[in-house]
């Protein structure tokens, strides 16, 4: 019989212990231990030649039966190796790797990835209108401009040559010397006479001002002015300080209407029957002086 308090072998027939005299349990009576209580077992060393206690149960079929308890409870710790085996290692709370010791950590000066991927559309909209913009100026350049200014350059020389034809001539009786006034009135009475003859322009009109001529006029729907001065060159008028606005200026230069013009003007002696000595653009008159 094994007792409760000391862990001591009886005989099946005792009912105190022969070790610490506590009360054995019977046969009718379940062995029960005490919670807290542990059984004190013989602190024999492991391994010694000390006999331990036989036990003689039914379950070892009445043999005899030799006890060796641990060296070591496990409660306080495996013993130290021994015949060359050591029992692993027991994983603790205090000793559990923590999340940032599992991932590897971030080499020096790296970079946090983003949390979303960065939006590039509007730079992609960005690049698609410089180059859109780019072949539209190109091909504005190189084929549409200059298919445009060969059909706007000879409507303009057309204008101006029927304007050169109405030119009266004066009497080979004028003495030199004479001038004549232009009025600006009668310069825009012309026009609005002629005005069919200027198409595609319409609502053509001059003003003049101290030293310059403005024109205005609407082309398509789109506006445009036309600023310049006139003198006399070896007897013919010429166009100075020409300034072109508005719509026209896409389709013809500065240069390229002064071309225009001064064709036109230098076949006034001609009409005139006379040559100039000199124009001056006063405000709303232009005076002219025979040679």
């Amino acid at each position: 019989m094994l007792c409760q308090r000391c862990g001591t072998v009886n005989n099946g027939g005792d009912q105190f212990c022969g070790n610490c005299g506590a009360v054995l349990p019977t046969a009718s009576q379940p062995a029960s231990y005490p919670v807290n209580a542990a059984p004190a077992w013989p602190s024999a060393p492991y391994g010694s030649s000390m006999d331990a206690p036989t036990v003689d149960h039914p379950l070892y079929g009445g043999q005899p039966t030799q006890y060796v308890p641990p060296a070591q409870s496990p409660a306080a710790g495996w013993a130290t190796q021994r015949d060359g085996y050591a029992p692993p290692p027991q994983m603790t709370w205090a000793g559990a790797p923590t999340a940032q010791s599992v991932f590897p950590a971030s080499p020096a000066g790296a970079q946090a990835l983003p949390t979303k991927r960065r939006r590039r559309w509007p730079w992609y909209l960005l690049l698609f209108l410089v180059i859109f913009g780019l072949v539209v100026a190109g091909g504005w350049v190189l084929l549409i401009r200059p298919a445009v200014h060969q059909s706007v350059d000879a409507e303009i020389r057309q204008g101006l040559q029927r304007a050169i034809d109405q030119v009266p001539a004066l009497p080979p009786e004028a003495p030199a010397g004479a001038s004549f006034p232009v009025t600006e009135g009668q310069i825009n009475d012309y026009l609005d006479r002629n005005s069919t003859q200027l198409a595609p322009i319409t609502h053509m009109q001059v003003a003049l001002q101290p030293g310059v001529m403005v024109v205005t006029f609407q082309a398509y729907g789109f506006g445009s002015m036309v600023r310049l001065g006139l003198a006399v060159e070896g007897g013919t008028l010429v166009a100075r300080n020409v300034d072109v606005s508005g719509l026209l200026w896409w389709v013809e230069s500065d240069d390229d209407l002064t071309a225009r013009l001064n064709d036109a003007l230098s076949q006034i002696p001609d009409k005139l029957g006379h040559q100039l000595a000199s124009v001056a653009i006063e405000d709303g008159m232009l005076q002219l002086t025979l040679a």
